[in-house]
């Protein structure tokens, strides 16, 4: 990361504070609270924090000025004008209850500035960029004083004893000759003379009291800054915009995490280092199996003992059994669902398209010299006549795969012969399990344990959808964790029908991209603290009163609470703020209409969500960033493979020399033990699965031109970002 750098231009160095140390991990979280004040500077402070608002905002009498000018013709009887005024006031206000609480517990003031979402971006780099550009002045200032140093040093003779005695004078000349440079350079006098002891400035303020005097807001200072969205955090990461915040969360902002999901702060990072504080908002949905609790305790089932649909076999068989004395109409649906969704909750079948764009000139330079080594290996010690000739043409190219490709894996497929198998629905995340690339039909967990029940069960007839009124012993729902505190408190879940039911996790809430990077508070590479800078942002996530304040704004002005502290704004409210862009939305007050445990559920939900696998990764990226492409003949045979063997598969459910359910699914697992067989030859006559498979498959160890395999630039991926992998069973 680059130096935190401020420009002496814009009035001061930037003191970076080193005083954030690690704590012992046997300290209570009031420990930890201590210490944020502790540590905090001697010195009193002034920061700047960029944030997105709902309304337009002016954040100066400047800009009020101007805009009154602008667009409202300075015209103070104007709706418009009176508005704009009125806001002001209203943000400032909040912004002085904001303020009164940072400098009461850190001497920190806080210069909010609020920003709509289609102006926010401009400010904000346009103010970073001020900086890189002085950044580049200072280093040529830099230049520049070393040439005329290096000058004179030749002057006297390359004589650094005398030189040493003029390098004062030499200095003072080149800062009176190049003013524009010598704002960047220390004068060595000015130096000498400041003590690091000095006494803080004080001021009378308007009530006759004595209080620290902080300094002002410089021009274009930016320390605390609000970020959304992946492309933009990974941007500012590369451009080395903002902090590497590792040293900082393990020292007194290691509070945070117990406040911010541990999902988010893991699912954030970048190489193994976290450069932001995710705002915690409740992680995406349950996808819950609901099995039919009049009918699972007809048949005197328990429902600790059902995992997922597959411990469901003999409550199924029993509905079944059921039907057969039942009229049509009263016969009850076993599973509300499709084979194909089921299976997906149990296996991720991997898929992959891709489209030619070019040559790759890298694999292209090396494929040939690859071919052209093995001819002249085989042509060593024949005649002339005899000797094959090298064909540089297009055509004899292209079977050495030296082409770039656009690839595009599809999240959504229903069969392949490739995949993972997730092994229960707490195991489908980034960390606990990674995507394999497993040939499945040769995997005796996903061949005899997932797909021949399954398959069963669709030739018994148990899925379909149901119809209206109909009874069904198991249906799935999208929901919250509410749906879990009912079941804890009641020993069922009561849909809006009335009908109950044992409700079983079929997948966990999975993280998304805008669960992740879509709302986060950074610390500017130009801020004046980061160390001061993360004692607010962790203030901000961990204590109500300064949430409250940026969120809802005033007690009694901008919202007003019942008795059983649920919030509701006044009438009159002209402060309006985004709960997921101002920090840790479960502390924050509940507004009015919410449940009352919403946070509650929402920490319970944020505790269970898992991470997607493939989150962030992207094969067109990893593989143009370092220099790679992949083996398409592996894509093209998993896929012939594939449609061939769901073909057979298929047949085999409309063959009608089958005449019943066992004649078909013993056929069916006839065929699945051919399969495993057939794929087994086939990996020994071109090597293709087990590549495909191999998750460290070294193409320059094994001469190999043709590109890597899909799981080796996976792997790679996980690696080099810093993901947790560990081994799961079914990666072999």
């Amino acid at each position: 990361m680059k130096t935190r750098f401020m420009c002496l231009v814009l009035c001061a160095l930037m003191l970076f504070s080193a005083f954030l140390t690690g704590c012992a991990n046997t300290k209570s979280d009031s420990e930890v609270t201590d210490d944020i004040v502790d540590k905090a500077s001697n010195n009193a402070t002034t920061l700047t924090m960029w944030v997105q608002t709902e309304r337009k905002v002016c954040n100066t009498d400047e800009e009020l000025a101007a805009y009154l000018k602008d667009e409202c013709d300075n015209d103070p009887e104007s709706e418009k004008y009176k508005e704009a005024v009125a806001v002001k006031e209203a943000y400032d206000a909040v912004e002085a209850a904001f303020t009164k609480i940072t400098k009461s517990k850190f001497k920190t003031n806080v210069d909010l500035l609020f920003y709509t979402a289609d102006e926010y971006y401009d400010k904000l780099e346009a103010a970073i960029q001020t900086y890189e550009d002085q950044k580049v002045l200072a280093a040529k200032a830099a230049l520049a004083l070393k040439k005329v140093q290096k000058q004179a040093l030749v002057s006297v003779g390359n004589n650094k004893a005398k030189y040493n005695e003029i390098a004062a004078s030499v200095k003072k000349q080149f800062m009176v000759n190049f003013p524009d440079y010598a704002q960047f350079l220390e004068d060595d006098n000015q130096a000498e003379e400041t003590t690091e002891d000095t006494a803080e400035e004080t001021v009378v303020n308007e009530y006759g009291f004595t209080e620290l005097k902080y300094p002002d807001v410089l021009k274009n200072q930016v320390d605390i800054i609000y970020l959304s969205g992946y492309n933009t955090y990974k941007n500012y990461i590369e451009k080395e915009w903002i902090q590497d915040l590792n040293e900082e969360l393990s020292g007194a902002s290691r509070k945070l995490k117990y406040y911010i999901s541990s999902t988010l702060l893991s699912g954030i990072q970048m190489d193994g280092n976290s450069y932001a504080i995710p705002n915690n908002v409740a992680i995406g949905e349950y996808n819950y199996m609901l099995i039919n609790k009049e009918l699972f305790d007809r048949y005197y089932y328990d429902i600790a003992d059902i995992k997922d649909i597959l411990d469901c076999k003999n409550y199924l068989s029993d509905l079944a059994k059921q039907n057969e004395t039942l009229a049509d109409a009263d016969k009850v649906l076993p599973i509300d669902a499709t084979f194909e969704e089921c299976m997906r909750m149990l296996v991720w079948y991997w898929d992959m398209d891709y489209e030619k764009i070019g040559l790759n000139e890298t694999l292209t330079n090396a494929a040939i010299q690859a071919a052209k080594d093995r001819l002249d290996a085989q042509n060593e010690g024949k005649p002339d006549d005899q000797k094959k000739q090298w064909d540089n043409s297009p055509e004899a190219l292209e079977k050495y795969n030296v082409y770039d490709y656009s690839y595009k894996v599809n999240d959504d497929v229903a069969f392949s012969i490739m995949g993972t198998v997730y092994g229960g629905a707490d195991k489908r995340t980034r960390g606990s399990v990674r995507l394999a690339f497993d040939s499945l039909f040769t995997n005796a967990n996903y061949r005899n344990d997932i797909f021949l029940p399954m398959m069963k069960y669709k030739y018994e007839g148990y899925f379909g959808s149901a119809a209206d009124g109909q009874t069904c012993g198991i249906t799935f729902m999208k929901g919250d964790s509410s749906v879990l505190m009912e079941y804890d408190k009641n020993g069922y879940y009561t849909a809006k029908d009335g009908t109950k039911y044992y409700p079983v996790i079929a997948e966990y809430p999975e993280a998304t991209e805008q669960d992740l990077y879509g709302n986060m508070f950074a610390v500017s590479s130009y801020s004046r603290s980061v160390s001061r800078s993360m004692e607010i942002i962790t203030y901000l996530n961990t204590n109500t009163d300064l949430r409250n304040v940026l969120q809802y704004g005033v007690e009694g002005v901008n919202y007003e609470l019942d008795e059983n502290g649920v919030l509701r704004r006044t009438s009159k409210n002209l402060y309006q703020m985004d709960i997921k862009k101002t920090g840790n939305e479960f502390i924050a007050h509940p507004e009015e209409g919410m449940p009352a445990n919403m946070w509650d559920m929402a920490k319970l939900q944020n505790n269970n969500a898992l991470i997607n696998p493939l989150l962030g990764f992207d094969f067109n990226q990893i593989t143009k960033d370092n220099g790679q492409s992949l083996d398409v003949r592996i894509l093209d045979d998993i896929r012939e493979k594939s449609k061939s063997a769901l073909e057979r598969i298929n047949a085999i459910e409309t063959d009608e020399q089958y005449q019943t359910t066992t004649e078909r699914y013993n056929a069916l697992s006839d065929l699945v033990e051919q399969l495993a067989q057939e794929l087994k030859t086939s990996n020994k006559e071109n090597g293709l699965l087990m590549k495909a498979a191999s998750k460290e498959y070294d193409c320059a160890e094994k001469g190999d031109t043709f590109g890597e395999s899909p799981y080796t630039v996976y792997y790679a991926w996980l690696v080099q970002y810093g993901y947790d992998v560990k081994s799961a069973a079914i990666d072999r």
